[in-house]
């Protein structure tokens, strides 16, 4: 099982890695919306070590959904910044 998941997230990129809470959960509000499959890694890491945020969260989506995901993101930003 776990070459499987090895296997399975080699074909994803990371999209947004950061450690801003807000940040992080309006961004994973924009893809569900779009309808973009994302994976979260590190996101209790930094509840592990104390909640100091040292950690940053990375979130990643397919190869095939990143430059959609990305623009997806510039432009939301772009609209929210306005």
């Amino acid at each position: 099982m776990q070459f499987y998941a090895l296997r399975y997230f080699e074909n994803m990129k990371i999209l947004v890695k950061s450690n801003e809470i807000i940040y992080l959960s309006w961004v994973k509000h924009i893809l569900k919306e779009n309808r973009i499959d994302f994976h979260i890694f590190d996101e209790f890491v930094s509840s592990v070590e104390g909640s100091i945020n040292a950690f940053p969260v990375r979130i990643l989506v397919a190869d095939n959904d990143f430059e959609r995901a990305k623009k997806v993101i510039e432009n939301m930003d772009t609209v929210k910044n306005t």
